[in-house]
């Protein structure tokens, strides 16, 4: 997972990715709390994925967690939880508007490919590390 973050952007606190996970009742993944206090809203070098019937799909960015910024983590939640139920919760977007998500029906939440388009889901890894692995 050699990953180059590039243009990381806005504050990073603590507290705020705390009382979001304490309202939802959900814990991130510890290596996404890591590359997001470093890599605040950052792009990845390594920006491609296949899937099994998509080749070259992107992942664009992490979404933002200062809330000063406008499409932040929070908002775009906000915006979009009539798609996701409680425990769908986005992390990073394609250039197209579609979301990267947390699956938080189990306690190491799986990834999912939102397409906002056709309001579906995609299961594509198993868990956020193994996601950062498909990148290429």
């Amino acid at each position: 997972m050699n990953i180059n973050w590039k243009n990381s952007k806005g504050n990073f606190e603590k507290e705020v990715v705390e009382n979001f996970e304490k309202y939802h009742g959900i814990k991130f993944p510890e290596k996404y709390i890591e590359i997001v206090k470093k890599f605040n809203g950052a792009y990845p070098d390594k920006n491609k994925f296949d899937l099994e019937n998509e080749k070259e799909k992107v992942f664009y960015k992490l979404l933002n967690w200062d809330l000063n910024i406008k499409n932040n983590l929070k908002e775009m939640y906000e915006n979009h939880k009539t798609n996701f139920d409680g425990k769908i919760i986005p992390f990073g977007e394609d250039p197209f508007g579609n979301l990267f998500c947390f699956n938080f029906k189990k306690e190491n939440p799986s990834i999912l490919y939102w397409n906002h388009e056709l309001n579906e889901h995609t299961l594509i890894a198993e868990n956020f590390e193994s996601f950062l692995k498909m990148l290429y």
